[in-house]
């Protein structure tokens, strides 16, 4: 026989060696369900004459013998697919289906898929696979080598949600000095997996561009930056906005107080030394103009102020930089004594 799924028997006898019209029946037992039995004794039971005289023969009984070969059918098994709209929890599927051919009767398909998908990136042809160790069964026993088996794996899919996520990025601020600042804080969201790409821009309307660094300021000034953010687990797309800040430097030009004794002649003071360093001071390399002066007449005592001789401007190089700087003067004072 060729395993089909069911028991098989075959009742049949011979006798050899009656005399005449003599005749004998018999019963025979004997049944196969699966190739792993092989061979089965096909037995001779038991047996009458139906006509005759038992008491004329010797009787001797042969049992046959019953095998059963694999049979070889093709089924083909698919793994499940499966959808869903993306709510950060994952998304499986384990069962595992006939999709072409049939089993043999009583026989049963034993398959697990184990593929499990959570963001939209995770949503790929074959990703629910069909696990190892898959296998037909017909009761207890395995029957798994009568089938010629093609596996297909099912796909899971993971679709964006309409459910918005929030960014934000904080405001950065600076004190002036000649260098190009970005805001440096990293933005950041509320999408709870899925990796949200961030850009910005300047402009409300200008072109976004995926390196905040990129988007430098030097000068003193508040900037607002725009910030867009997306990610491949939510449909649409984030924006906020931040200031990006760059306050003046503060400066302060001291005159050097100067006394000096009565002469009796107009006492004139030039380019006293000026001193610039309370709070930040200048940028290395900047310079500036500022020269004090200061002039008395003939008095026995005189007190005046020595005050800047001329508007003050700091340059960097051929560059006028002074609406960058936060500038205090503090005058001095000429004494003739």
């Amino acid at each position: 026989f060729t395993y089909d799924g069911t028991a098989h028997s075959n009742a049949g006898y011979d006798v050899a060696g009656l005399v005449g019209e003599d005749a004998i029946s018999a019963v025979v037992t004997g049944s196969i369900t699966f190739p792993s039995e092989s061979p089965v004794a096909n037995v001779v039971k038991s047996y009458e004459f139906t006509t005759g005289t038992p008491g004329n023969y010797s009787v001797t009984k042969a049992d046959g013998e019953l095998t059963m070969t694999p049979a070889s059918v093709e089924i083909t098994i698919t793994a499940a697919s499966d959808s869903k709209t993306y709510d950060g929890s994952a998304l499986t599927n384990s069962s595992v289906t006939v999709t072409s051919g049939t089993l043999l009767t009583g026989d049963t398909l034993v398959a697990e898929a184990t593929g499990s998908a959570t963001n939209v990136a995770d949503t790929e042809t074959g990703n629910n696979t069909v696990k190892t160790g898959y296998k037909i069964m017909h009761g207890d026993e395995d029957v798994t080598a009568n089938y010629d088996i093609t596996v297909v794996n099912g796909k899971l899919t993971i679709t964006a949600t309409d459910e918005e996520f929030e960014i934000s990025l904080d405001d950065d601020e600076y004190v002036y000095d000649a260098a190009e600042h970005a805001n440096a804080k990293t933005a950041s969201s509320t999408a709870t997996t899925g990796t949200t790409t961030y850009s910005y821009s300047f402009e409300e309307n200008g072109t976004y561009v995926s390196d905040l660094s990129s988007l430098t300021k030097v000068d003193a000034g508040e900037y607002t930056i725009y910030v867009k953010g997306t990610n491949p687990n939510y449909a649409n797309e984030a924006t906020t906005t931040a200031k990006l800040t760059i306050t003046a430097r503060p400066v302060t030009f001291t005159a050097t107080s100067e006394e000096k004794e009565y002469t009796g002649s107009t006492i004139t003071i030039n380019g006293l030394t000026v001193s610039s360093g309370e709070n930040e001071g200048l940028v290395s390399g900047h310079t500036h103009n500022v020269e004090f002066s200061a002039s008395g007449v003939e008095v026995d005592v005189y007190d005046g102020t020595i005050t800047a001789k001329d508007d003050v401007k700091i340059m960097a190089g051929t560059e006028d930089v002074t609406k960058n700087y936060d500038i205090k003067v503090v005058n001095g004072t000429l004494t003739i004594t």
